[in-house]
């Protein structure tokens, strides 16, 4: 028993030693360097919640609440966006490390997936200080989040662990998954309300896990409700196929990685 304990720990400081230097190589050259990781996502979010929370917002009751539902929203699409991306590239970028030293390959993008960190504790942060400015307080619902933050990583981890098995192969998939991450973030009520979607494809949205998970936080902080527990359903089936899908490549295409990079 202590022998897997010692094993599970070394396997998790390989994971977080990749995590760190994924943080420490980022932003190599800049000139305030790891303020960066907080900054950009709030620069994001700034511009975003300008966007839709002012300019298209229309006339809302209270403008406050309506950027914490977007804050709620678009802070963790955020992460999902910067970390798949982040994982998708992780096996070239790493090709150096993959081929000189002993590490398992799938934890490359493992701990690439983890680079949306920064944005889920800035969501926390500007929604803790909304929910006082707006009086809507924080209540115990906020405990949804002990579920929603690990979800979000598991769902982030299952499909940078599809994308970036195949990225080693075709490269040009990187720039096509931005594209479409995109198109997905426009195409998922994220940063408008699901009635606004055409008719016939309101009914898709539920099996949507991008909403699903968008949709725990904002149960949590600004419906103070507890979430759909069908949705919460229906996310982790997601996870569960991603990860599976991810795996089964890995195992298929890892004999090939080194040739490839």
């Amino acid at each position: 028993m202590s022998g897997l304990k010692a094993i599970a720990q070394r396997e998790l400081a390989q994971i977080l030693n990749l995590w760190k230097l994924n943080y420490r190589t980022r932003f190599t050259g800049t000139r305030i360097g790891r303020a960066w990781v907080v900054l950009s996502p709030m620069l994001q979010m700034g511009v975003y919640i300008f966007a839709f929370g002012f300019v298209f917002a229309g006339s809302g009751a209270d403008p406050l609440e309506h950027v914490l539902w977007l804050i709620c929203g678009y802070g963790p699409w955020q992460a999902i966006s910067e970390g798949i991306m982040s994982s998708a590239n992780s096996l070239v970028a790493n090709r150096a490390i993959l081929k000189n030293f002993d590490v398992k390959s799938h934890y490359f993008p493992i701990a690439a997936s983890m680079m949306g960190l920064p944005s889920i504790c800035v969501v926390l942060v500007f929604s803790a200080v909304l929910l006082v400015a707006t009086g809507l307080g924080v209540s115990f619902y906020v405990l949804w989040l002990l579920l929603a933050v690990p979800l979000t990583f598991l769902l982030i981890m299952g499909i940078g662990l599809c994308v970036s098995a195949v990225v080693v192969f075709v490269r040009d998939i990187v720039q096509v998954l931005s594209v479409l991450l995109m198109t997905t973030m426009f195409f998922t009520p994220i940063l408008y309300y699901p009635e606004r979607l055409p008719v016939f494809l309101q009914p898709l949205v539920v099996l949507n896990p991008f909403y699903q998970i968008v949709q725990i936080y904002r149960c949590s902080l600004y419906y103070q409700k507890n979430a759909d527990l069908l949705g919460v359903l229906i996310l982790l089936l997601w996870i569960c196929l991603f990860w599976l899908m991810g795996l089964r490549l890995f195992r298929k295409l890892r004999g090939s990685f080194e040739s490839a990079l």
